[in-house]
């Protein structure tokens, strides 16, 4: 099939509703440009982005439907429907029959109807197959970059492992505040280069490897909190709606400015929820900030928190308004020459149309709307990755309230610090910017040098970006341990260990513990105040193991004093393990002991509680005539689903006084109450033996 057989049947509509939708998308894009401009003067701090959000979206979605609407009117309007033939294939045959020199007496020529009138819109075809073909090229050449986009982004998936299980326990968290409740998966990879969401059916939030060390825990549970935003929000579905579009409407740039717009937004709506959900919008701020360190272009399809115009974030995020016309818009230049651009090409298309009609104002569309003159540039994703680069640079240069350089007297102080200290005396003016710039003070080489800590450049910016200065270090120092090492600071810091810490546990007898236990510790919860608490409730000279089993299981203090009240004195840790885990505590015991079942073994309370045995469910069979079970008599109930009301049921059709062997034969063969009053028996009449052979007839 050449490209003029598929222009003439199915492109000819397909083609001119492109071109009509230059000046259409024109209109589309200065009319959102007008209501954005509104919104942004009326809340020029940028505190609601989500109404104009809402407008870009919008007019993205007028975008997608106008030149749908617009190509089902010229194949309906167009002559060759007359007849009740389809509009597409009868205006290929009365091309065919117009351009056939056996016509009586008509013209001849293409556009023309057998009758010799003119065919309207579809009467100059010359350039209609070639602008297809363009078209065409365009939408498979970026549906190319976008397949590339996509399979870059699973295989970044594919080469991930999975967070460590504290980073996924603040996933979860985050998730409950911001009332996700599909599971969404937390993976680590080395080589993303920013934190990022990928998929909506099975969401994951990637994060770069280095991302985990590169920011304090904060900054990074704020930036998580920002990429589930996008998962709340399903804005990868959005995301990939603008992608589509992008690709049919490449040759338009008001698709893209408004789709840009968009994403900014989107951006912004993320950063708001993020913040509701930290309470700390500088903390986000400030891991932007950070995260353009580690940048490089995420793959398309992905929502990366980069995205965006990162200064505008950042100065909202701070509380300024931006600097541009446009407010937040960014890229507001471009705005302009973008839809100058447009409404340029649109004017010369029409003007086209309308010369090159004669009197029968019937025309092609002009060479003009796919040239190079027509100034129709397509703005790609590199361009604008660009252009948020230079921003950033500009933001760097520029004194916010959010500094993420510290200023010249700060770096006064590191040079005081470092001058006749051996480990840092060789540093330079640039060692003593990059350290200035990541939070490394003067205070923070003293300490370590009073500590006798040496400490690489690495290594001192690894301390300050885990909120180690020097108070911590002395603190340390008071608490005995001179013998930390930085990567030993760090370890403690992530765990949220500091010197009183330390000296708290040793003075409850825990003192010399290694980096390790002290980090097993503080990961199962335990501290200080835990083992005075477990000590109180009469447990002495418990190991670390012993520690970690008792909080593994959330056994604390007050448990074990419970069941000291229950009777149970002298428990072993392993018993209380084992209690913990069939969810015995003390007042499970003092129910089953108000319900009559007093000096039960550590066997058969795990037995009770396997078979979900309480204190209410024995109490109700006792109500129901049984009186006093035992323990095998009531898990033998349990078993054949037997409970107070199913006794009661019986004893209310007339069965009174039966004992749990008759219970358990009934219930074997499926007699209830019901039963009974259906067949119309007389249970005074009736043995249990025949009711049960009855039953095994099938004639109850």
């Amino acid at each position: 099939m050449t490209i003029s057989t598929l222009f003439d049947g199915l492109g000819r509509p397909v083609v001119w509703a492109l071109v009509h939708f230059l000046w259409q998308g024109t209109l589309v894009a200065l009319a959102a440009a007008v209501g954005l401009w509104l919104l942004r003067r009326r809340d020029p701090l940028g505190h609601d982005p989500g109404s104009r959000y809402g407008l870009a979206v919008s007019g993205l979605l007028l975008m997608a439907i106008l030149p749908v609407v617009t190509a089902l009117h010229l194949a309906s309007s167009s002559p060759a429907n007359e007849g009740g033939v389809p509009g597409v294939v009868a205006g290929a045959l009365a091309t065919d029959v117009a351009s056939n020199p056996a016509t009586d007496g008509a013209r001849t020529g293409p556009g023309v109807a057998p009758d010799g009138a003119a065919l309207g819109p579809w009467a100059s075809d010359a350039w209609g197959p070639w602008l297809l073909a363009a078209w065409l090229l365009g939408v498979l050449g970026l549906g190319v970059v976008h397949a590339g986009g996509f399979w870059r982004a699973q295989t970044l998936r594919w080469n991930t492992r999975t967070a460590d299980a504290q980073w996924r326990q603040r996933l979860e968290s985050l998730c409950q505040r911001l009332d996700i409740d599909r599971p969404v998966a937390l993976l680590e990879s080395s080589r993303a280069a920013v934190p990022f969401v990928l998929g909506w059916l099975r969401p994951a939030v990637v994060v770069p490897a280095g991302a985990f060390v590169g920011l304090a825990p904060q900054q990074l549970e704020a930036v998580l909190a920002h990429e589930l935003a996008h998962v709340r929000r399903h804005d990868y579905l959005v995301n990939l709606f603008q992608m589509a579009l992008e690709t049919l409407l490449f040759f338009h740039p008001g698709v893209w400015w408004l789709s840009r717009q968009a994403r900014i937004e989107r951006e912004a709506c993320c950063d708001d929820l993020a913040v509701r959900a930290c309470g700390e919008p500088l903390v986000l701020a400030r891991a932007l900030a950070k995260l353009e360190d580690l940048r490089s272009a995420a793959p398309m399809p992905a929502l990366g928190a980069g995205d965006g115009a990162l200064l505008d974030r950042i100065r909202r995020l701070v509380g300024r308004p931006s600097n541009d016309p446009m407010a937040n818009a960014g890229s507001s230049g471009s705005l302009g020459a973008s839809l100058g651009g447009a409404l340029v090409a649109a004017l010369v298309a029409t003007a086209a149309v309308l010369v090159g009609s004669g009197p029968t104002l019937t025309a092609a569309p002009a060479e003009a709307a796919v040239s190079e003159e027509s100034s129709v540039e397509v703005v790609s994703q590199p361009e604008i990755e660009v252009e948020v680069e230079q921003r950033v640079s500009e933001a760097r240069k520029t004194n916010w309230d959010v500094e993420i350089r510290w200023g010249a007297e700060t770096g006064a102080d590191l040079r005081r610090a470092a001058a006749g200290t051996p480990p840092w005396a060789h540093l330079g003016d640039g060692d003593f910017e990059r350290l200035a710039e990541d939070g490394v003070d003067g205070d923070l080489l003293r300490a370590l040098d009073r500590a006798g800590i040496a400490a690489s450049l690495d290594e001192l910016v690894g301390l300050a970006r885990h909120g180690v200065d020097g108070d911590d270090i002395d603190a340390m120092r008071r608490a005995g341990r001179a013998d930390l090492t930085a990567d030993d600071l760090v370890t403690l810091a992530r765990q949220g260990i500091d010197g009183d810490d330390i000296a708290d546990l040793e003075r409850v007898g825990y003192g010399g513990l290694s980096v390790a236990d002290l980090e097993r510790l503080a990961r199962h919860g335990v501290d200080a105040d835990d083992v005075e608490e477990l000590r109180g409730a009469g447990l002495e000279g418990l190991s670390l193991d012993d520690l970690a089993d008792l909080a593994r299981h959330g056994i604390d203090g007050d448990d074990i004093a419970d069941l000291r009240d229950a009777g149970y004195q002298d428990l072993t840790v392993q018993e209380l393990v084992d209690l913990a885990r069939q969810g015995v505590d003390g007042d499970d015991v003092a129910e089953l002991r108000d319900a009559g079942l007093r000096d039960l073994s550590l066997d058969q309370l795990a037995d009770l509680a396997r078979h979900g045995i309480d204190g209410d469910e024995v109490a109700e069979l006792r109500d129901a005539g049984l009186g006093t079970l035992s323990v095998e008599e009531l898990i033998a109930l349990s078993s054949h689903g037997i409970d107070g009301d199913d006794v009661s049921d019986l004893r209310n059709a007339g069965l009174n006084n039966l004992t749990v062997e008759e219970l358990l034969l009934l219930a074997r063969h499926g007699i209830d109450g019901d039963d009974l009053e259906d067949a119309g028996l007389d249970p005074r009449n009736v043995t249990v033996d025949e009711l049960v052979r009855l039953a095994q007839r099938g004639e109850l």
